[in-house]
């Protein structure tokens, strides 16, 4: 297993486009934008806060 110190290019993988892997991702361009910059965010849906944005039309709630 390699080190974290021997692949700095390795690009990071975020799963999720809802609120928290938004939130990570938002949270990483600020605190390390060369670490950031490798990052990508997939979700199933392809799309972000998909899954998010059907629940609260389901419920009825159009503002958070």
């Amino acid at each position: 297993m390699a080190s974290s110190t021997e692949s700095p290019s390795t690009p990071l993988c975020i799963l999720g486009a809802g609120p928290h892997g938004l939130a990570l991702a938002l949270h990483l361009h600020q605190a390390a934008p060369d670490i950031a910059e490798r990052a990508i965010v997939l979700d199933p849906s392809g799309s972000w806060l998909t899954v998010w944005r059907e629940q609260f039309e389901r419920l009825g709630i159009d503002v958070l």
